[in-house]
């Protein structure tokens, strides 16, 4: 529990130069001051938890049974002389109530400090904190830097594991990301089947920038490269696989079976639905096959 101090400070006279706020006189008493009978008594109350003045405290007057709200923290009220209890109340802060004596001919001076109990206070921090958190989470959310807002909301759950919001958030940036990543795979298909295979590429490493842990997505993208530095065949005249083709029956027919095998495989490779091709490399290689 956090202590509350007050202090009344030494009385001073009131002097020419005093003020009066007849708005709180209004409530508490005719207007008026020395030759009305009444006295200032000057009034300040600060924040014990967060620093500076505590606005919005209310403050009851006995025996008089009145009450103000100090909207800034602080007021000058007009008493005549005698004893009063000063209670002070806000919210969850803890009540502080004081005596005070006014005294003709001089001003009390009234300092009070409200604080809340320990553990309103700290509840009050994390909640703060959770609401700060949660707002910057949900921004990044909605402008897609969702590595950034799954860290504010782990944070968020870092306080506290049970918040619903940031568990639901983390929900939805998982079923983003796999959205994103479906996209990406489709798009990436499309440009390998137009033999745009770079630009596969930066489609499927995109994809990955959001899921390091996908190994399709790492095999899909170095079968990719493997495609770019694979060189490309030259293209053959037809005249010449078919001069390969009749060397290779040539070679078969005097008995050079190896050698008709790499001619046969050859025009293969060039033209892999050649049935003559197929029909004497099957030959050729059970003929190796006896010898």
């Amino acid at each position: 529990m956090f202590l509350l101090t007050i202090i009344i400070f030494a009385q001073v006279p009131i002097g020419k130069g005093a003020i009066y706020a007849p708005e709180i006189d209004a409530v508490l008493g005719p207007a008026g001051l020395s030759d009305k009978g009444l006295w200032l008594c000057q009034v300040r109350v600060a924040d014990g938890n967060y620093g500076g003045l505590l606005k919005g405290t209310i403050l009851t007057i006995e025996p008089l049974a009145k009450t103000c709200q100090l909207t800034d923290g602080r007021a000058r009220i007009a008493l005549r002389p005698g004893s009063y209890l000063f209670r002070f109340q806000k919210g969850e802060y803890q009540t502080v109530e004081k005596r005070v004596r006014i005294v003709p001919d001089q001003i009390a001076i009234v300092n009070v400090v409200l604080s809340m109990p320990e553990e309103v206070f700290e509840r009050k921090k994390r909640k703060a904190r959770i609401d700060s958190l949660m707002i910057e989470g949900i921004d990044r959310f909605n402008h897609d830097s969702l590595d950034q807002a799954r860290q504010l909301f782990m944070e968020v759950l870092a306080i506290d594991s049970t918040y619903s919001d940031a568990l639901q958030y983390l929900k939805r940036i998982d079923e983003k990301i796999e959205g994103i990543i479906t996209i990406c795979k489709e798009d990436a298909a499309a440009l390998e089947k137009a033999g745009k295979y770079r630009e596969a590429i930066s489609k499927l490493t995109l994809a990955l920038s959001y899921d390091s842990t996908r190994t399709d997505l790492k095999e899909d993208i170095k079968r990719l490269e493997d495609k770019i530095r694979k060189p490309k065949r030259k293209a053959i005249p037809k005249e010449r696989v078919e001069a390969w083709y009749r060397e290779g029956v040539q070679a078969f027919t005097n008995g050079e079976y190896e050698k008709a095998r790499r001619l046969f495989k050859r025009v293969l490779g060039y033209n892999p639905k050649h049935s003559g091709a197929k029909r004497y490399l099957k030959r050729a290689e059970a003929r190796i096959g006896l010898k």
